[in-house]
């Protein structure tokens, strides 16, 4: 099945719910869908509920995510990099292997994400509530993080 957004065609594989045309300038909502490897790079998808789709190698490189709903996803090896998820509501998502480097966290709420093996190098985390998080082998290379109470001491 093939939507048209923006102005641009986009192929959407293994898509539920095929039947239904989705408009993403009327219908903000994505609720539960299996997007694989989606190809939604440079779109502004503010406010658009993705929660609980499952997104796994999605293309969301240099998109506008600000408070959009991500939360219980499926981002494994998404390509999120140079981003804006400004405020945006991305809790118990799975973010293993991400590349996340030069995006805009501010104000996101990332409680109990995966982020196993992501790459935020020279992400902006100011305000983001990271709490419950698995930071394991994350990089934070450059990454800017301004929260009360928490201090990165190892920037690798």
């Amino acid at each position: 099945m093939i939507f048209k957004i923006k102005k641009r065609i986009i192929k959407i594989i293994d898509f539920i719910d095929s039947s239904v045309p989705i408009d993403f300038r009327l219908k903000r909502r994505l609720k539960k869908k299996i997007l694989k490897k989606i190809d939604l790079k440079n779109l502004d998808l503010r406010q658009i509920d993705f929660s609980g789709s499952n997104l796994w190698n999605a293309n969301f490189r240099k998109a506008n995510l600000g408070t959009a709903d991500l939360r219980n996803t499926q981002l494994w090896s998404a390509d999120i990099s140079n981003s804006n998820l400004e405020g945006a509501f991305i809790q118990n998502s799975n973010l293993k292997r991400s590349r996340l480097e030069n995006s805009d966290f501010q104000y996101a709420a990332l409680n109990n994400v995966d982020l196993k093996g992501a790459d935020l190098t020279n992400a902006n985390l100011s305000g983001a509530d990271l709490s419950g998080a698995d930071l394991r082998g994350v990089i934070f290379k450059g990454a800017i993080w301004s929260y009360p109470g928490v201090e990165i001491l190892n920037d690798e």
